[in-house]
């Protein structure tokens, strides 16, 4: 018998057939704030928790993973995307007013800062020296307000 990957996907996530046949098992799962996915597992750092919690405070944000991070969307946008590898933690997220100051501390440490064309920033940083956790804080809510459709952004103020 041959092996159905799809099948797989299926059962763990309840999808329709239009859904792409080659995701891995357990990949692209969800959780609500008060949720918790089988497939994803704890983080090791507590500053990428600090980071999740913050997340999940912004109205309808949904947990899941993309393949190797997690993403945290609201109204269907990712806004964030966090995941811990080889030791260091790896955030992306969009910014936009701040494009300027993260372009700056690029420049001084390109190892660890990325800013594309469009503000897509990645920063990798190992967990015992972040960024300052306020900073964090302030990308997350930017590329939230950024990427969430308005009517969730309407939410904040309700």
């Amino acid at each position: 018998m041959q092996y159905d990957i799809t099948h797989e996907v299926r059962k763990h996530r309840r999808i329709g057939p239009a859904d792409s046949p080659r995701l891995e098992p357990g990949c692209r799962s969800q959780r609500r704030a008060t949720g918790v996915s089988e497939t994803t597992e704890a983080f090791v750092h507590p500053i990428s928790e600090t980071i999740r919690v913050h997340a999940m405070t912004f109205p309808e944000t949904i947990e899941g993973s993309s393949c190797v991070n997690r993403a945290f969307n609201a109204g269907g946008k990712n806004f964030v995307f966090l995941g811990e590898k080889d030791g260091e933690i790896n955030l992306r997220l969009k910014l936009g007013a701040s494009v300027p100051e993260s372009e700056n501390l690029a420049k001084g440490d390109s190892d660890r800062w990325q800013v594309g064309k469009a503000g897509w920033t990645l920063l990798r940083f190992p967990p015992d020296n972040p960024p300052p956790i306020q900073d964090l804080q302030r990308w997350v809510e930017e590329s939230f307000h950024l990427l969430a459709p308005k009517k969730v952004i309407a939410l904040l103020d309700s």
